[in-house]
């Protein structure tokens, strides 16, 4: 008889962990009868498995009415855990990952750690939470060694109770993605191409701002950053005031991105940190040569696995499946100051990569042996040992 698994999550549009919702209900719906449950299911924009329940709870950002919401979706949930007979709940994110701990019948609770959270600096309500969830989960998974060592280190988590498992890379859908009509790349350029949240985490400001620095030296080369955010009139701002607006495109949200990374010549990767960076491996799919921020955490364990993953990169380092470069954790975003030596390397990283064609073949062959390491089968295997266990 098939286990009843539910996959809690926020929402089913925007960021990596609902996407990694997306593809584990689709995948596990293979093996189980799943249930995906979200806070939101407005706007949904990526594909699922099984049976979607909307608790239909969006977040709210006042006091009193966060806590009488997770209340709500707590007895919501406990409510659909009984009726649907749940034998495994898995959260994504820490709202999720709360509720699930406070919804706990006769399930067995998991809890997926999808960020270094101790570089997040949530306060320390918001860190009680996160250690509360975990100690009181029957398992925590995290998104990567690193992650992990946070956990243990940061969150007293004991070791035995936490798991790595990375996300997948689902090559074939990636690759089926059409591009989106509302924008079309202007045709003879090459680009690099970056995407990710337009916030202070995925650090797109040292990016432009490197990209400045070889701009003249490379008139044929292009940015494209995809993705959406608060922070969108900052970076648009240093576009104009760097006097790049006919060589930076920011699109905003689009609904199939990857189907632009084809078309570009190189990925970079500008994060001050991370759970994974699940887009580098998106990145190798397609082939695309990597220049990643040696950020915490993930970058290093996918581009660089058989290196001491507690080093951080000085200079540009040249490793097995990417280059790395210092991570510039600064958060000012201005085209007034001077460039940090970290920027510096990043913009001769970009520069050498775009002018060696030797290197640039390279590294798309190392890309698509790299990313077989997450493949979709090894991955959802992963989840059954830990459902089965």
């Amino acid at each position: 008889m098939k286990k009843n698994i539910a996959i809690i999550i926020t929402k089913l549009n925007g960021g990596g962990a609902e996407r990694c919702a997306s593809n584990l209900s689709v995948e596990l719906s293979k093996h189980y009868n799943v249930f995906l449950i979200t806070f939101d299911a407005t706007n949904v924009a990526y594909p699922y498995g099984g049976e979607l329940i909307d608790l239909n709870i969006p977040k709210s950002n006042g006091g009193i009415k966060r806590y009488i919401g997770v209340l709500k979706r707590t007895l919501m949930l406990r409510k659909i855990k009984r009726e649907k007979l749940i034998d495994v709940s898995i959260s994504l994110l820490e709202g999720p990952n709360l509720v699930n701990v406070l919804s706990k019948r006769r399930d067995k609770t998991i809890v997926s750690i999808r960020n270094c959270m101790s570089k997040q600096c949530g306060g320390r309500i918001a860190n009680a939470i996160i250690k509360f969830a975990s100690k009181k989960a029957d398992l925590t998974v995290s998104l990567s060694e690193m992650v992990k060592a946070d956990m243990v280190e940061n969150y007293a988590i004991p070791s035995s109770n936490i798991i790595t498992i990375y996300n997948h890379v689902d090559n074939e859908l990636l690759k089926n993605q059409k591009s989106d009509s509302s924008f079309v790349l202007p045709k003879g350029k090459k680009f690099i191409v970056n995407m990710g949240r337009l916030h202070h985490q995925k650090g797109q400001w040292h990016l432009i701002r490197a990209f400045k620095y070889i701009a003249d030296r490379c008139p044929d080369l292009n940015l494209l950053i995809l993705g959406e955010g608060e922070l969108r009139q900052q970076l648009e701002k240093l576009v104009q005031d760097l006097q790049l607006t006919d060589r930076v495109f920011m699109p905003g949200f689009i609904k199939s991105p990857h189907a632009y990374f084809s078309k570009c010549e190189m990925f970079v990767f500008s994060s001050l940190y991370e759970g994974l960076g699940n887009v580098l491996l998106e990145a190798e799919a397609f082939g695309l040569p990597i220049i990643s921020t040696d950020c915490v955490a993930g970058p290093r364990e996918i581009l660089a696995p058989n290196t001491n993953l507690n080093s951080s990169a000085k200079s540009i380092e040249y490793q097995e499946y990417g280059i790395l470069v210092p991570v510039d954790e600064k958060t000012e975003i201005n085209a007034k100051v001077p460039l940090s030596t970290e920027e510096i390397a990043m913009a001769d990283a970009i520069y050498e990569l775009h002018n060696n064609d030797k290197l640039r073949n390279e590294y798309v062959q190392k890309s698509l042996i790299g990313v077989k390491r997450f493949s979709k089968d090894k991955i959802i295997n992963d989840w059954v040992k830990v459902i089965e266990k």
